[in-house]
Parts: C-alpha cells; sequence; structure tokens
C-alpha cells in the first residue's frame, strides 16, 4: 500500500472479473451455507507468519471454514461470504469478530480484492502481505482460543459483482451483525460449546466498521447479543474530521488521495443519489475503479473547484449530512468497554481522530482506554493485536 499509486496504475492492463449470485429469500443473518476448507496445526501456522513471531499467543491446531449468508444492499438481499476459524479445543469458547482493513477495488492489485477472508485457503503467501491479516490476525486468535469469524463485506468474496460501500459504516455494520448471527447459527450447528460472549475487533476501515457495529448493537441488537467489548484500532470514527483532512487541505499532495477518493465516490454512490461524475470530479470517474485511479495527488486537481468550495463551506448540505451519517463518534455512549489502539505518526487516517474519539466517549461516562504506540498505520499493527488479546482475554477470563 505504501506504493499505491504505483500499484494501482497497473489496473489498468486488467479488467474487472464479476461474479453473478443470486439473491437468497431467507431472513438476514440466516447462515446459508459452510465447508471445511482446512486445518492448520500451529507450528504450520507459525511457518505462514513469516512477518512476525506470533507463537506466543498460539495455542491449538485450527480448522477454517468458508461461509455464506443472508444480508442486505441498499435495502435489498444480498448473499455475502466470510470466514470462520475453530480452535481444535473441547473447551468452553468466545466468538471474536474480526473486521479487516482496505482491500483495494481489483484483484491484480497487492492489496486488493484476493485476500478477502473467505478466499483464505491455508496456503503460503504468494506475494508479499498476501491474507496478511487472515494469517496473522484471525488465525492467531482463533489459534489463542477464540472462534473467530471474518466477513468480506458486500462487494467482496461472493459478492463482488456489486460495488463495496467503502467506509460507509452503518452499511457495513449491517453486513457486520448479519454475519455474527450467521456465526452464531454455525456455532450451534456444529455443537460447540459456546459461553455467548462476543467481542468485535478490526482495522482502518474495519476498525470504523467495529465501532460502527458495536453502536449497531447497542441500538438494535442488545436482546440478542451479548457483546463484552469493542476494539478498534486507527479508524476513520470522526468521518467529517476523516474527509476534511483532504478537502481543508486542497492543495497538500498525498500518496493516499486515491482511497479518500474512493470514500468520496462511496458516497455518491450510496448517498447522494448517484450525480455525474462532472458534479464532484475534474475526470471520469464512473466506477470504484475510476476513483482509485487519480491523475493527481492533489485534491485540488481532481476535485471540481464548486465542489470543494461547496464541501468547505457547508452549503453542500447533502454532502455534509451524508458525511455526518457516517461518523460512529456521536450520538451515543457506548455501555460495554471500548479499547482504542492507535500509532501517534499514523499518515492514512489522522491520528487525533482516535484521540478525540476517546476523549468524547471517556467524558460522557463510557468505559473506554486508549493505547498510544510509537509507529504509524501499519507498523504499531502488532502493538495493538498483542494489546487487544490481553484486552479481551481479562474480559473473557482466559489466563
Amino acid at each position: 500500500m505504501k506504493k499505491i499509486l504505483f500499484l494501482i496504475g497497473i489496473v489498468l492492463l486488467f479488467g474487472c472479473k464479476k461474479s453473478d449470485t443470486v439473491a437468497p429469500t431467507a431472513p438476514r443473518g440466516t447462515l446459508l451455507s459452510y465447508e471445511k476448507v482446512g486445518t492448520l496445526t500451529t507450528a504450520e501456522l507459525n511457518a505462514l507468519d513469516t512477518e512476525h513471531d506470533m507463537s506466543s499467543l498460539m495455542r491449538y491446531s485450527i480448522d477454517y471454514y468458508n461461509v455464506t449468508y443472508s444480508s442486505i444492499y441498499k435495502g435489498n438481499p444480498i448473499l455475502l461470504s466470510g470466514l470462520i476459524i475453530v480452535p481444535q479445543t473441547s473447551d468452553s469458547l468466545s466468538l471474536l469478530q474480526y473486521h479487516h482493513g482496505t482491500l483495494l477495488p481489483e484483484s491484480s492489485i497487492e492489496g486488493g480484492i484476493q485476500n478477502a477472508p473467505s478466499k483464505f485457503t491455508g496456503a503460503a503467501p504468494t506475494k508479499v502481505k498476501s491474507f496478511y491479516e487472515i494469517r496473522l490476525l484471525c488465525c492467531v486468535a482463533a489459534s489463542h482460543g477464540y472462534i473467530v469469524s471474518a466477513p468480506d463485506y458486500a462487494g467482496l468474496g461472493i459478492s463482488d459483482n456489486v460495488n463495496h460501500p467503502y467506509t460507509m459504516q452503518r452499511d457495513l455494520a449491517e453486513n457486520s451483525v448479519d454475519m455474527i448471527l450467521a456465526a452464531r447459527q454455525f456455532i450451534q450447528q456444529q455443537n460447540l460449546f459456546y459461553k455467548d460472549n462476543l467481542f468485535i475487533t478490526g482495522w482502518s476501515e474495519g476498525a470504523g466498521v467495529c465501532l460502527g457495529t458495536h453502536k449497531l448493537i447497542q441500538e438494535e441488537y442488545s436482546q440478542q447479543l451479548n457483546l463484552k467489548a469493542s476494539a478498534n484500532y486507527t479508524g476513520p470514527y470522526d468521518y467529517l474530521q476523516f474527509v476534511n483532512f483532504i478537502f481543508d487541505n486542497p492543495n497538500t499532495g498525498t500518496k493516499f488521495l486515491a482511497i479518500y477518493n474512493w470514500a468520496c465516490y462511496a458516497i455518491n454512490e450510496f448517498y447522494l443519489g448517484s450525480r455525474p461524475y462532472d458534479q464532484i470530479w475534474r475526470y471520469r470517474v464512473m466506477n470504484s475503479i475510476d476513483a482509485i485511479l487519480t491523475p493527481s495527488q492533489k485534491p485540488v486537481d481532481i476535485f471540481q473547484p464548486f465542489f470543494l468550495q461547496m464541501v468547505q463551506t457547508g452549503s453542500d448540505v447533502a454532502m455534509r449530512n451524508s458525511i455526518l451519517a457516517n461518523c460512529t463518534n456521536t450520538g451515543w455512549v457506548p455501555d460495554v468497554p471500548v479499547f482504542f489502539y492507535v500509532g501517534v505518526t499514523d499518515q492514512i487516517i489522522p491520528h487525533q481522530i482516535t484521540i478525540d474519539t476517546y476523549n468524547g466517549f471517556k467524558n460522557n461516562g463510557a468505559s473506554t482506554m486508549l493505547y498510544e504506540y510509537p509507529g504509524n498505520h501499519f507498523t504499531a499493527v502488532f502493538d495493538y493485536f498483542f494489546q487487544m488479546i490481553q484486552n479481551v482475554d481479562s474480559i473473557n477470563q482466559l489466563p
């Protein structure tokens, strides 16, 4: 991802292959299928984790399953997919749902959609960072002693025939809750010993999904799901501050403008009624691929001047309301513990977003903790993960 503009250039040489799926008729959150993909021993898993030694957390061999379930997309039924990983133990287990970070919308890119959780086969990585989060985080958490579920989200995995609602917090939270409901059915069908404790976590886009899922569970599913805590590593919780990172600095170049522009494209598609591209952009943007193929690293070069002005002044009311609708840091107070983790030199999602969200919750009486680490969006990930496991273990009463 550090060379995002170079890597996404190769998209021009490859077409996007989309698959068609039939919309499910079952109620939302219904587990529709599952298939065991394989087993990994702790030794085999340790051999896969070439980037970092995770062996101190591993306890059990794991089985992993590809699953499909019913959810919604733009208000309509959709078939979604994900991954469930189960430790080989007879102990009573809790469920930990992991929400992955940004996967760029093209399979030829190193950090692309071919890394969706449901596509994990347990094979050795063929490219740098292949299934990075699945190998080093999800599988390790399962080996440590949790049933782990990992949703692909709409637009990834089996649903790659639709556009991914990138950073659209409510839409993704709906997909997430439905995956949790499906995972509980899987647990029941597999006759696993389940202690009915739910934990949720995530990184980057996934941290935003995680906090949005926490909010949705508290507001609508608290009687069905026993959420014990959420653990969030550097997400766009304050969506206004997130997008203003580029809109308030239109003449400043950033090598990560592509992902911000993808977020703007998603806002247009999911909230603004798909305005004609020339009402927003100075170049042709017809899909997610176009959005990440920015012709410049400066916002002023890719957005229409009148659009920038209206966003900056707040006169584009629909745009501002859409941005505010994606904020998960206001309008509620978490009623179970929420943990925040962040690298102090994060160059993608401003570090201040995490600080402000933590302070806002704390000042309103929430049970919350903040962990700041030397490092950026990527380099602090293992600090987050080891601390997250410790935090979750303490609540789950694991040694």
